[in-house]
């Protein structure tokens, strides 16, 4: 009877009808030392079906840590989780004793205190537990969170930056769920979870609004569009701002991968439109296509719905255009970019030299 009323709920997510969620926002921190605390948990991502669940001070992935470029970050990691951890903050510039990977353990019960200058650019960042052969098993059940990461140039831009607003983390994951309704541990799942949540759907203003997207999922790739065949504005990539919004309707997003995008939505007060992600259109070499030689999974090589976008009034003081221009980003050098340098070799008789570019 179990397996039958979860296969029955998790089946009803995958229908239109099926009733929405708003999405879950997590929340943003912005501290001289934050406390992240790894423990375990239970969480509901369907009504009446418990799932256990790890998470980083929360029940499942964790707040948002918003850094700033030339300050020094202090992370304190509490390790309450019945195994080691570690965490790595993923895509920062970070000296090596502080990066959480797998050599740096933190066993139950202790803590760890990363601090680091942040020289990174403005951009979207997250972090993740390292740990040596489990860190697919840890991050799976939830260990999780993004880093913003904000510097003066960004600031100077007419781009939407109030967090929750205008301005949203968009976390996408795919899970695979037991007969008990726990998680299964697969490459691909059958369910799409946006910030943990289910059938998700968000509210934005009538106006230039930005999505800070993840892929967070194991194994899948994603293809996202918009199913009126709008145009996204991609703004920045895994390394910050880009030179000027590049316009597609459609936006690859690997493993990790992260992408931030500008959606016009000024005038469409009213309207509905969704997120897609079009798996109908993946190469049958890319993850999450219709290989067969892929494990079986209910969103395989089908189009399916990630997000619905509900657009509500705008606010008082709105974006309303897509700016023409962001960051000049500097190009290095011919003579920064070729190192040169000779080795000697010395051979019985005689030696030779090699020059290498």
């Amino acid at each position: 009877m179990r397996f039958i009323t979860v296969a029955i709920v998790l089946a009803s997510a995958l229908t239109a009808k099926a009733q929405l969620n708003a999405l879950a926002i997590p929340p943003a921190l912005e501290l001289d030392t934050f406390n992240l605390v790894t423990d375990e948990h239970v969480h509901q991502f369907y009504p009446g079906i418990n799932t256990s669940t790890y998470g980083a001070s929360a029940e499942y992935l964790g707040p948002t840590l918003i850094l700033h470029r030339g300050d020094t970050a202090r992370i304190r990691v509490i390790n309450q989780l019945a195994e080691m951890t570690s965490m790595h903050w993923h895509g920062m510039h970070v000296p090596g004793e502080m990066d959480g990977g797998p050599q740096r353990i933190i066993e139950p019960g202790e803590s760890w205190m990363a601090e680091f200058e942040v020289k990174n650019p403005a951009g979207t960042y997250w972090y993740h537990p390292h740990p040596h052969e489990l860190t697919a098993e840890q991050a799976n059940f939830g260990i999780a969170g993004f880093i913003i990461v904000k510097d003066e140039d960004e600031e100077q831009l007419a781009l939407p930056r109030t967090y929750g607003v205008d301005d949203f983390p968009v976390v996408i994951q795919d899970r695979k769920f037991l007969a008990n309704g726990d998680f299964a541990f697969y490459p691909f799942g059958d369910s799409v979870l946006v910030n943990g949540t289910s059938r998700a759907y968000l509210e934005c203003p009538a106006q230039v609004v930005r999505l800070r997207l993840l892929n967070g999922s194991n194994a899948r790739i994603y293809a996202l569009g918009l199913d009126n065949v709008q145009s996204m504005h991609v703004i920045a990539g895994d390394a910050g701002l880009i030179p000027s919004p590049t316009a597609t309707d459609r936006l690859w997003l690997s493993n990790g991968e992260r992408a931030e995008v500008l959606l016009d939505l000024t005038g469409m007060e009213g309207d509905s439109l969704l997120l897609m992600s079009y798996g109908n259109e993946l190469p049958n070499t890319v993850p999450g296509s219709g290989n067969m030689l892929w494990e079986s999974s209910l969103l395989n090589g089908v189009a399916f719905q990630v997000l619905r976008i509900r657009v509500t009034a705008p606010t008082s003081n709105p974006i309303i255009e897509i700016p023409s221009a962001l960051l000049t980003v500097p190009m290095p050098t011919e003579a920064e970019s070729i190192h040169t340098h000779q080795d000697d070799y010395r051979h019985g008789h005689g030696g030779y030299g090699h020059v290498h570019d």
